[in-house]
C-alpha cells in the first residue's frame, strides 16, 4: 500500500486486517504499536517546549486505547511530567474489548508509578490544562459518521477553551475522515496531528471549507 495515497476508512479497516493476519497480530498488539509510536511523536514537544503535565483525554473506543498506551509509555519514560489519563465516557458509552484491556493495564501501571493519574470525567472533574501543559486527544478516531453532541461536544469544548497545546491521534475527535464535517459541527482544534498508518482526506479537504 501507497502510505501517501488516500484512503477512504473502509480501505483502511482492510488494511489492518491484512496487517494483523499477516503479521500474525492481534489487534491489542497493533495498538501497542500505534500508541509507542504516537507517544514517540508526542514526546518531541514535551521535551522542547517544556511541557509541565501531559493530560490525555481518551474516549471509550480504540482510539482511547491508542491513547492509554501512549499515556503508558510517556509515563515510563519519564517521571517528569505527570501524565494524567482523562477517561471520558457517558451512561451509553460502550466500551471496545481493545479499550477495557488497555484500561487494565493502566489502573496496575498507575498503581506503581507516582507521575500517572486517573480522572474520570464529569461535571465535578474536569481538569484545567494549562498554557505550559499538553493535551492529547484520543476521544474518537476515523470511525466517526455522526456529529458529536452531548456529553462529548461538551469534553470537546472543554478541550477547545485550554490554553495547552492540543495534539490529535490520527484525526482531531469530531472530524469526518473521509467526507465533509457538517458546518458547525464541534470538532478539536488541534495543533499537531499525528497520522496513523495513513493521512486522512479530511486533512485536506477541511482546510478548503
Amino acid at each position: 500500500m501507497d502510505e501517501n495515497r488516500l484512503y477512504s476508512v473502509s480501505q483502511i479497516r482492510e488494511c489492518e486486517q491484512f496487517t494483523m493476519q499477516k503479521l500474525g497480530i492481534s489487534s491489542v498488539d497493533l495498538m501497542e504499536r500505534a500508541g509507542l509510536a504516537c507517544a514517540e511523536g508526542v514526546a518531541p514537544c514535551i521535551w522542547f517546549d517544556g511541557v509541565e503535565d501531559v493530560y490525555v483525554y481518551a474516549g471509550p473506543g480504540n482510539n482511547g486505547g491508542d491513547g492509554v498506551v501512549t499515556a503508558i509509555r510517556l509515563a515510563e519514560a519519564s517521571s517528569d511530567p505527570s501524565v494524567s489519563l482523562v477517561v471520558c465516557a457517558d451512561r451509553d458509552a460502550r466500551f471496545s474489548e481493545e479499550m477495557r484491556h488497555q484500561l487494565e493495564r493502566w489502573q496496575s501501571f498507575a498503581a506503581q508509578h507516582d507521575n500517572a493519574k486517573t480522572i474520570v470525567y464529569d461535571a465535578d472533574n474536569r481538569p484545567e490544562p494549562k498554557s505550559d501543559d499538553l493535551i492529547v486527544d484520543a476521544l474518537f478516531g476515523i470511525g466517526l459518521n455522526k456529529p458529536v453532541t452531548g456529553f462529548y461536544a461538551e469534553v470537546i469544548r472543554h478541550i477547545n477553551g485550554c490554553a495547552a497545546l492540543t495534539v490529535s491521534i490520527d484525526i482531531p475527535s469530531g472530524l469526518f475522515a473521509d467526507r465533509h464535517t457538517p458546518a458547525g459541527s464541534v470538532v478539536v482544534a488541534a495543533d499537531k496531528t499525528l497520522s496513523v498508518q495513513f493521512m486522512k482526506t479530511s486533512y485536506f479537504t477541511e482546510l478548503l471549507n
